[in-house]
């Protein structure tokens, strides 16, 4: 019913009473006509009730991690607990922003799932995961008896094996069958386990969780064309042409296993000796149809250490997944590797030497000895300081950080990765940083010193931070030293010695560098008379020198004692002088002694005559 009210106070149109009466009645008719033309709520075909979706009476358990963990709870037992990120569930102890890896161990523990009256029921959710080289563990777990603290809690592992991702777009999908001792009970419990170290940290990103009931469907695989050459074996590879083919049918999906490709590399795009992988293109001989083989690793999955490791025209077999990647680019993902180079499909000998050494400086461990000596330790327990002697097998990074200056890298007897000792973030000569990115390489010799640890009781390697090269090919830092005063370098021993910080030399001062023509010595007396002009010392006097190549070239500091009384400006042409100095390279071919700060001048008769100062 509508009830009408008129305001009757200050109505200035003059209704009589009648009128106003038949009004009001004439609205109270509609009024109720009205109501009695309006159907019930219920009867209103426009007001139908909302239809919702199906219920999946199949679904036990559903968390999309969209924009929060729902039912899980996060555990985090150290570092960097799991976050929701872009939409998922993230696990990692990788800070992008700062580039720091953090320590942690964390869970992802669901509540209470009942499997009560269930015979069967899977468990599937979509995924990332990166990096997986990198340390630390990444579980599926799964429990009847969940004690409150998942680190007494006694798990199923379910993992099975996680497939690595090159890309943060393709989400892979596990899934799992409940085991039978999980089914018909109350009180199931799963969890999402991660952890990493400062070493570094995988990246595991996981959404739309289920439990299911029931069996899960199997997703038919795409159809393969039946023309293809090879069947994906190494022993029978595909070449590229069905390679390519492989790529068209599985699209951006791409194969769920790895398989073997022959082809011959057309064109080497990137090489990264810091991650250890390469990226080039193949194709078939007399074709121009290639793919890309992108990151990939060396033999036997080591990493690639050279910048020369694979070149234009070498004949590659490549195993790993093949797809369609973003639908154009046909290519082995990363996480594949070089089988084959070459005919070649090992890097090592497959030799061990015999282990040799006691660990001292006078006798140090070769590589095969550490390693023995390290396994003999407890877990993660180190030792005291050691001397290795072992070549430079690959390396993974030179940090020249000033906050950082280490190295990683590897160690093996024979320089193969035969065997190799991890030398990690290790320091450079006299336990000084590393300021030159290329201050080490593949095939150098060194005796590294430091403290080494069995870390987790699996891997040998020197402790971090706390080892340095002692020596490298020989040089061990230190001032080299050529000759002494009472022993000193012939002139023909100092032009085959090398350089030498310290070095002393005797010989004949047979005249100077021809100013106009370095590659002769000179007699002119207005060049003699010039001081300015290195002089020349040879073996021989000076009658008997026939090429300035046989002579040494000495350099003198402006306003020294030597250069005014030893030069030939002071009359000491075919004199006999001993020097001291820095052996060097002179250039045009020449050898020079500079940096001099002591000469002695000899008589005939044996006396001496000295300038400079006597070194300590």
């Amino acid at each position: 019913m509508v009830l009408t009210i008129i305001n009757l106070r200050k109505q200035k149109n003059k209704y009589n009473m009648k009128k106003i009466i038949y009004l009001v009645m004439m609205l109270a008719i509609a009024a109720f006509t009205s109501c009695e033309d309006v159907p019930a709520p219920y009867d209103d075909p426009n007001n139908h009730p909302k239809e919702e979706d199906p219920v999946d009476e199949n679904l036990i358990l559903e968390e999309t991690f969209g924009k929060g963990f729902g039912s899980f709870e996060v555990i985090t037992l150290e570092g960097t607990p799991w976050t929701i990120n872009y939409g998922t569930a993230t696990g990692t102890g990788y800070d992008s922003k700062t580039k720091v890896n953090t320590a942690s161990k964390s869970y992802l523990v669901s509540g209470d799932i009942d499997l009560t009256g269930v015979d069967q029921a899977y468990i599937e959710f979509e995924y990332i995961f990166r990096y997986k080289k990198n340390d630390g563990e990444n579980k599926v777990l799964i429990t009847d008896d969940y004690k409150g603290d998942p680190t007494t809690t006694d798990w199923t592992d379910i993992t099975g094996t996680l497939t690595e991702g090159s890309d943060w777009d393709t989400f892979y999908k596990y899934v799992h069958i409940i085991e039978q001792q999980f089914l018909g009970k109350n009180g199931i419990r799963i969890a999402l386990y991660y952890s990493g170290t400062e070493k570094g940290s995988r990246t595991w990103e996981v959404k739309n969780l289920k439990i299911r009931k029931g069996e899960p469907e199997e997703e038919p695989g795409p159809e393969l064309p039946t023309d293809l050459n090879g069947d994906g074996t190494a022993a029978n590879p595909y070449d590229v042409a069905s390679a390519l083919k492989v790529i068209q049918a599985v699209g951006t999906t791409g194969t769920e296993n790895d398989v073997y490709v022959k082809g011959t590399v057309t064109e080497v795009t990137e090489i990264s000796t810091q991650n250890g992988n390469a990226t080039f293109l193949i194709g078939d001989p007399g074709s121009t149809s290639t793919m890309t083989i992108y990151r990939a690793k060396g033999l036997e999955k080591a990493d690639i250490t050279t910048n020369d490791y694979v070149k234009a025209g070498d004949e590659v077999i490549c195993c790993g997944k093949l797809v369609n990647f973003k639908g154009n680019t046909p290519e082995m993902t990363q996480g594949g590797y070089i089988y084959s180079l070459n005919g070649k499909t090992s890097e090592g000998s497959g030799v061990i030497a015999d282990p040799t050494g006691n660990g001292t400086l006078e006798d140090p461990y070769n590589v095969a000895a550490a390693i023995n000596f390290i396994n003999s330790l407890s877990a993660d327990v180190q030792s005291d300081v050691i001397y290795v002697k072992g070549k430079i097998s690959k390396i993974k990074e030179v940090n020249t950080n000033a906050d950082y200056g280490n190295a990683t890298y590897w160690i093996s007897d024979d320089g193969t990765v035969t065997n190799q000792l991890q030398v990690y973030r290790g320091y450079y000569l006299k336990n000084e940083k590393f300021t030159d990115a290329n201050a080490i390489k593949v095939g150098d010799e060194v005796i590294v010193c430091g403290k080494v640890v069995n870390f987790k009781g699996n891997t040998p390697e020197f402790v971090d931070k706390a080892s340095y090269i002692y020596s490298l090919n020989g040089d061990n830092g230190e001032p080299k030293m050529a000759g002494s005063h009472d022993a000193p370098l012939t002139i023909a021993q100092a032009l085959a010695f090398g350089d030498a910080e310290q070095a002393w030399v005797k010989g004949y001062i047979v005249g100077v560098i021809d100013a106009q023509n370095v590659g002769h010595f000179s007699y002119n007396d207005s060049e003699m008379e010039n001081s300015a002009l290195p002089f020349l010392m040879s073996g021989v006097q000076i009658q008997n020198v026939y090429s300035v190549e046989e002579c040494l070239v000495v350099q003198t500091t402006r306003g020294s004692d030597i250069r005014r009384n030893v030069h030939p400006a002071a009359q000491t042409l075919g004199c006999e002088v001993l020097i001291y100095g820095s052996l060097q390279d002179y250039g045009s071919g020449l050898r020079a002694l500079k940096n001099t700060t002591y000469a002695e001048i000899i008589s005939p008769t044996g006396e001496t005559v000295s300038y400079g100062a006597m070194p300590e």
